[in-house]
């Protein structure tokens, strides 16, 4: 979900989490007033402690998706420019 930090996006936000998640998970945030109203006292951390951790991983995560798609473009290309043609079949031109 993708809205401004308002109340009303927020809500909506929590709607979507899992009900499992929402009864059973912490969730810590920065100290905005929203995320006070609506998050569960008992289950709302304030503060920055797991965000190296957190972001790190999906760092990597990025890195890591992003090689596998260069890689297997590189290998469609590949397959794409040595495979023979068929007859009667135009063969286009790669850039």
């Amino acid at each position: 979900y993708i809205g401004n930090r308002g109340m009303q996006s927020m809500k909506i936000l929590w709607q979507k989490i899992p009900h499992k998640m929402r009864r059973y998970c912490f969730f810590e945030t920065n100290d905005w007033e929203t995320y006070q109203c609506v998050l569960p006292k008992d289950q709302h951390w304030i503060g920055k402690a797991y965000t190296y951790f957190i972001e790190g991983f999906f760092a990597k995560v990025r890195a890591r998706v992003s090689r596998l798609v260069r890689i297997n473009c590189t290998a469609h290309l590949f397959i794409a420019h040595k495979a023979p043609a068929k007859r009667g079949a135009k063969r286009i031109a790669s850039r």
